[in-house]
Order: C-alpha cells, then sequence, then structure tokens
C-alpha cells in the first residue's frame, strides 16, 4: 500500500506539472511578460511559480556553462585553455541545482530522475579533474545542456522550438550513443596502459549507458506527451 500511496504521489505531482506546461503562452513574448507580470499560472497551480523560477535560474546559470564550454574548442578540436573555470562553473552548477530540486521537487516533473541524474554527473565530471587527457569528452558530453537550455527556453517562448527539436536529435540521440563507443574503447586503452582494468575508467562507459538510457527514456516520454 505505501507503493501505491507513492505512484499516486508521484502521477498527481506529474499531472500538477503537467497542467503548468499546457498552460504555457501561445504567443511566446506578449504571452511570457503577461504571465511574469499577472502571475496568472501561479493562481491556478502554486507549482507553475515553483517551475518558473526554477526556469529561470537555469536559463541563467547554464549560460556560462555553455560558454565556457565552447571556448575551450577551436577549429582544430578542444584545447582545454579553460577547462579548470568550465569544471568549476559546471560543479556548481549541478550542485546547487541538485539542492534547489532536493528542497523543492516540485519544481521539476521528475526530481528522483534528475536527482539520480545530477548525481551521476558530479562523479562523471571527477574523471577528466583527475585525469586532463579526457577532459574534452567532458566538453563533448556536456554539449547536451545546449538542448537543455532550448527545452527550457521553449516552454516560455515558442521560437525555440525547432532549435530544441534538432540539438535533441543531434546531441542526446546521435552524438550520446557514437560517445559511447569513443568512451569504451579509451576505457580499453587505458586499461592497456595501467595493466588493469579496474582503473579510473571504469565507470565511465557504465555512466555514459545511463545517460544515453535516460536520454532515449525522455525521448520516448517527449512522443508519448505529443501524442
Amino acid at each position: 500500500w505505501r507503493a501505491e500511496i507513492g505512484t499516486a504521489a508521484a502521477l498527481q505531482h506529474r499531472q500538477q506539472y503537467e497542467e503548468c506546461t499546457n498552460m504555457s503562452p501561445v504567443y511566446p513574448w506578449r504571452g511570457f511578460r503577461e504571465h511574469v507580470s499577472t502571475g496568472h499560472l501561479s493562481k491556478h497551480n502554486p507549482m507553475c511559480k515553483l517551475r518558473d523560477r526554477h526556469d529561470a535560474f537555469n536559463l541563467v546559470v547554464l549560460l556560462p556553462v555553455i560558454t565556457l564550454n565552447l571556448v575551450n574548442w577551436d577549429r582544430s578540436g578542444w584545447h582545454g585553455r579553460y577547462f579548470l573555470s568550465f569544471w568549476w562553473v559546471t560543479f556548481a552548477y549541478f550542485a546547487v541545482d541538485a539542492t534547489l530540486i532536493a528542497l523543492f521537487p516540485r519544481c521539476v516533473r521528475s526530481p528522483r530522475v534528475i536527482l539520480q541524474h545530477h548525481s551521476v554527473t558530479l562523479a562523471y565530471i571527477l574523471v577528466p579533474l583527475i585525469k586532463r587527457q579526457y577532459a574534452w569528452l567532458m566538453g563533448t558530453c556536456l554539449l547536451v545542456e545546449v538542448n537543455t537550455w532550448f527545452l527550457i527556453a521553449r516552454r516560455h517562448f515558442k521560437i525555440f522550438n525547432f532549435a530544441f527539436y534538432f540539438t535533441w536529435v543531434l546531441i542526446r540521440l546521435l552524438i550520446y550513443p557514437l560517445l559511447f563507443f569513443v568512451i569504451f574503447f579509451t576505457y580499453q586503452d587505458h586499461s592497456h596502459k595501467v595493466g588493469t582494468r579496474f582503473n579510473l575508467l571504469f565507470f565511465a562507459p557504465l555512466f555514459q549507458s545511463v545517460f544515453i538510457f535516460l536520454n532515449f527514456k525522455w525521448t520516448r516520454d517527449l512522443l508519448r506527451r505529443k501524442h
């Protein structure tokens, strides 16, 4: 019976969150201004206010994460001159966001899944901090935050719909699965060099598999919501 109560509570949480999503403005610029100034959605559903504040946090804080990632690349590939700045800003973002979600779980649709995602990410990014030669893999993986930014922005500004779907397919459904093979062979090569398979990169293919699973799960959820 406890499991049934937990399932019912989770279902109610998602339904309330979807109410916010369904009430998003049709006309992005005018609608968003009216929404913020009047607090219309908050009157109907207090969860909307939490979601909007969390959205605003992400729209602002993700920009330096994305920017610091991009400035570590040039035409020849990853140079990593600003890696430490990129790493610390990324670490701070995921740590603070996880704390916010833990304190205010109603601000997101699936708090438990996102907290698990952030926990794995915080563990994952320790690898390039210790082994700088693999920093470019962190940079490649975190290109996904471009899509995350568009995901949040399109809730309020419909002009970002195309960018959201394009980057979703490109990064989450194409680049991430391909990266698994790069990471796996990198792990194999590193294992050969250090003489043991149980090394710092041991969990990297596993973590990448978790992210790939989540990406396809979220894709399924996205398609279900559209139908």
